[in-house]
Formats: C-alpha cells, sequence, structure tokens
C-alpha cells in the first residue's frame, strides 16, 4: 500500500510539473495562447452548425452539394473553402464587342429629343448574412423551377448567347421561376459575384419583353464569402391577376399585329409596327410600370423603355429579329436594333414620336447615331449596325409634290385635216 500511494504521489507532482511548464510556455509566447483560444471556439462554432444543419446532405436541387468532411457542411461556408468568384461575371470568356462607340464629347442630342428618355438600369440589393441563416437557407430553400428543358435561340434572344454556361443555367432558372410568379428561390449557380448576378438577371430582362409582370430589381442575400444564398424578384401589380392582364396585353399587342402580318417584307411590317405605336403612344416621364411593353400596349403612357420594349415583343411575334438596345443620349435611354436580311439598323421609336420627325431615327447606322447615341453595359456586345440598304427608303412614301399645270391654250381644230380632227375632238372629250 505504501508503494502505490508513493507511485500516486510521483505521478501527481508529475503532471504539476506539466502543468506549471504549460503555462510558463503561453505567459512567454502568448500568440500561441492566441492560436490555441481560436481553434478551440472554432470547433464549437463548428458544433453548433452541425446541430442546426439537418442530417439530409442533398442539395435543395437534388443535386450533391459540395461536402467538405466536417459535419456535412457544404464548402465556401464558415471559412471551409473560399469560393472562386466567377471573374467574367456570369459572361462567355471569349466575348469581344464590336461595336465602336462615341466618346462623350461627340454627344450632341437636339433640344427636342433630348428629355425624352428615361430608361432605369436594372438594380439589385446586396445583402450579407450570418453564416448560419445561410446554412440554413442552403439547406431549406427550394431552387423552385430550373427551366433546365428550356432552350433560347441567339437570334432572338442575344442577351443569352453572351453567357457562359454558369450564366445560362441561372438565366433559364430566373425565366423558369418569373414566369411560374415565383419570387423567391435558392440560385443553381451562387458563385458569379454580385455582377455576375446582375449581369444575369439584366440579360433576362433585355432578351423578354413578354415578362410585363418582372420589376427592373432584384435582391441577393449572400454569406461572408460572397456566395448567393436567397434570390428574391419583384412583380408589378399586374401579377395579382396575371391571366387577366395577359390577355389584355395580348388583345392590344394583336390590334397591331392584325394589320402587320400580311405586309410582304420584314421592312414593311417594321414601317408598319413603328408608325402604328407612335400613333398609339404618348410619352410621359410619369407613366406608371413604364420600363414594361405593358405601360406602352395597354395603358398607352410610356417613356423610352416602354417604346422600345413594346417594339422588341412587336417584332419578336412577326419573327423579325429585335434588339432592346440600352445606353446614353444625354441621359439613360433605351431604343432598339432591327436584323433586316443580312445587315442590322438602329431604331428609335420614341424620339420618332415627335412633330414633323417621324422616320428621323428608323433605320440608322451607328454613324449616324453617333453624335446622339452611345451604347452602355451589355448591349455594347449587340452586333454592330451598319446597314444601308433599307435606310432611307420611307422617303419614298411621301407623295411628289404636284407639278404646275401649264396655261390652257385656245386650241382650234387642223384646217387641213378634217379626218384628224374629229378623232381629235373625240379624244378631247
Amino acid at each position: 500500500m505504501k508503494k502505490i500511494l508513493t507511485g500516486i504521489l510521483i505521478a501527481i507532482w508529475f503532471l504539476l510539473l506539466i502543468f506549471m511548464g504549460a503555462v510558463t510556455f503561453f505567459i512567454v509566447n502568448p500568440d500561441k495562447a492566441e492560436a490555441l483560444g481560436a481553434m478551440l471556439s472554432g470547433n464549437k462554432a463548428d458544433k453548433a452548425s452541425s446541430e442546426t444543419v439537418s442530417e439530409d446532405d442533398s442539395s435543395p436541387s437534388g443535386q450533391d452539394a459540395p461536402v467538405s468532411r466536417n459535419n456535412g457542411i457544404p464548402e465556401g461556408v464558415l471559412g471551409l473553402k473560399e469560393p472562386e468568384i466567377d471573374p467574367n461575371g456570369g459572361l462567355e470568356v471569349d466575348l469581344e464587342s464590336a461595336y465602336e462607340a462615341p466618346s462623350s464629347s461627340e454627344l450632341n442630342v437636339p433640344d427636342n429629343v433630348s428629355s425624352r428618355t428615361g430608361y432605369e438600369p436594372v438594380s439589385g440589393e446586396e445583402r450579407e448574412i450570418p453564416d448560419i441563416e445561410a446554412i440554413n437557407l442552403y439547406k431549406e430553400l427550394s431552387v423552385g423551377n430550373t427551366g433546365d428543358d428550356l432552350d433560347f435561340d441567339p437570334l432572338y434572344y442575344p442577351y443569352y448567347a453572351m453567357l457562359g454556361d454558369k450564366g445560362k443555367h441561372l438565366y433559364r432558372q430566373i425565366y423558369a421561376n418569373a414566369m411560374d410568379l415565383n419570387g423567391r428561390f435558392s440560385p443553381v449557380e451562387r458563385d458569379l459575384g454580385t455582377q455576375g448576378f446582375k449581369n444575369v438577371f439584366a440579360s433576362v430582362v433585355g432578351d423578354h419583353p413578354e415578362l410585363f409582370w418582372l420589376d427592373t430589381s432584384y435582391e441577393c442575400l449572400y454569406d461572408s464569402h460572397g456566395q448567393c444564398a436567397e434570390v428574391n424578384l419583384s412583380f408589378n401589380r399586374t401579377a395579382n391577376d396575371l391571366e387577366a392582364s395577359k390577355a389584355e396585353f395580348d388583345a392590344n399587342a394583336e390590334e397591331i399585329l392584325a394589320g402587320a402580318r400580311g405586309l410582304e417584307s420584314d421592312y414593311e411590317k417594321e414601317k408598319y409596327v413603328h408608325n402604328a405605336l407612335i400613333d398609339r403612344i404618348e410619352y410621359n416621364a410619369g407613366a406608371e410600370m413604364n420600363q414594361s411593353a405593358y405601360s406602352a400596349l395597354v395603358n398607352d403612357s410610356t417613356v423610352c423603355a416602354g417604346y422600345a420594349r413594346a417594339f422588341q415583343y412587336l417584332m419578336q411575334q412577326l419573327q423579325v429579329p429585335c434588339y432592346y438596345c440600352t445606353g446614353y443620349a444625354g441621359e439613360d435611354h433605351a431604343w432598339n436594333i432591327v436584323k433586316l436580311d443580312k445587315d442590322f439598323y438602329n431604331a428609335d421609336v420614341t424620339w420618332d414620336d415627335t412633330e414633323g420627325g417621324q422616320y428621323d431615327y428608323f433605320n440608322k447606322s451607328d454613324g449616324d447615331y453617333r453624335s446622339t447615341h452611345a451604347r452602355t453595359e451589355l448591349a455594347v456586345y449587340l452586333p454592330p449596325c451598319n446597314g444601308t440598304e433599307y435606310s432611307g427608303l420611307e422617303q419614298d412614301d411621301t407623295p411628289p409634290p404636284t407639278a404646275p399645270q401649264p396655261e390652257e391654250e385656245e386650241w382650234s381644230p387642223p384646217q387641213d385635216d378634217f379626218e384628224n380632227y374629229i378623232i381629235t375632238y373625240h379624244i378631247v372629250l
């Protein structure tokens, strides 16, 4: 028994020596003590996270999320891995612009159209949320409709064609959820970055004037590493009874389309739609929902964005490629690019809706627009407008001035040819 007690005392004395040595070590090396404390805090956070997250490690989309070896938490959360944000902002890596923008000093907007603008660029509200909240969103929030069965023809949807694979994936999801009136969902691509998401959202808005109920603003919730955990879309009042709103929109559009369908050429259809919108719409800077085609076709009151989106929609229905072009013309402005045969032309219906200037900005080249219009944002990647064949043709529709009539001379029948006289007489009668 004496030997056992002696052994215990020796063990206690040895442990005390180790403890005193450790205390002395951390007193002499305070940085080591901080590192140990951070490690212990991290373990506690990981434990709390694992209790918050459900045991089901599958992503809401049915695809396996990237999983670390630490409690099944997706990588990129709580510092487990820094995500690689898409440096190209969701666009194609090799996307280049063939458009040559004018300098600001070259712009000289005429007074009679300088106030006829009103385009509002898309806007996004980015908000950072706690990582624990983000983790729960990753696990619980649905992706809604991913739109994976959709595809969009680059000839009619050029902004879709500008995007890379990730951008197209998110584009289809945004479009599909907007069609379903689902305004809240988890994005299928989380690491495009704030500019990347904005580019994709702007592409959906730019390609689809039929989404008249979708506002041009959105909200994204991000974790501390820049990964988007939640998307919130905004809809205008037409979404409250969308079926009725669509019926009214379609009926008003059909009033114009019915007159254009029977025309022989794309140019004649374009000109008919151009003139019909000018006859129908009043420019109004304070018009309701003025960034939508609905404001132009149903309310008959809008700004440049409404003119351009109505023109784009009607031309799409007539199978004529027509794009929504945004830029600067003294202020933020929107107009259209139209494809006729193999060439592209600028058309600004808003500025043509002025007294005596019905075709001043119709089917013009980029050179013609150089002193008045400058593309910005993604519109710089739209095709350059160099067409000439369909420029100025509308002048042929103006009746020629009536030629002055010569004074009537007194007529007398020829004296030497009575037969000729009879014939001439009858012709005159």
